[in-house]
């Protein structure tokens, strides 16, 4: 956890990394669910110029990284109906970007293991702001499993 902690503390806003804030302090409990979709989703958003495309963009992350949490047989089948609400022209596309993401899950945020409930794409004029929520799990005793971040 520690290299991730480091790897996603770099991707933190300049003025959040100098602002002398101890890391534990910026990060609860090591992260913010927030700037790791953000660092999960970062290669997709380079032509996302719009509040529209951002939301998209961040749309598709999130639908990819709650896919990757489940069994194969379970991705299979949330892929397959997800695809159904996706025109037929972008199905094809769309599968393609789920599936990297998936991937990109697997290969660079195996560690975290939260569903995300929830995520809002706010325009700050001159960026977009990201919030996100976990899904909190409980057990069949009423533990929680995961705690929301």
């Amino acid at each position: 956890m520690a290299g991730s902690k480091k790897r996603i503390a770099k991707q933190l806003p300049r003025s959040m990394r100098e602002s002398g804030v101890p890391l534990d302090k910026i990060l609860p409990e090591g992260y913010k669910i927030s700037a790791v979709l953000a660092e999960f989703a970062r290669p997709y958003l380079g032509d996302a110029s719009t509040l529209d495309d951002v939301h998209s963009v961040y749309n598709i992350a999130v639908i990819a990284w709650n896919i990757a949490l489940m069994s194969r047989y379970e991705r299979i089948r949330v892929l397959m109906t997800v695809l159904q609400v996706v025109p037929p022209d972008e199905r094809l596309l769309y599968k393609s970007a789920i599936t990297e993401l998936i991937e990109r899950k697997e290969q660079y945020f195996a560690e975290f293991n939260y569903s995300i409930a929830s995520f809002e794409v706010i325009d700050k004029g001159n960026r977009y702001d990201l919030t996100a929520m976990t899904k909190v799990i409980v057990d069949e005793n009423g533990e929680e499993i995961h705690p929301a971040i």
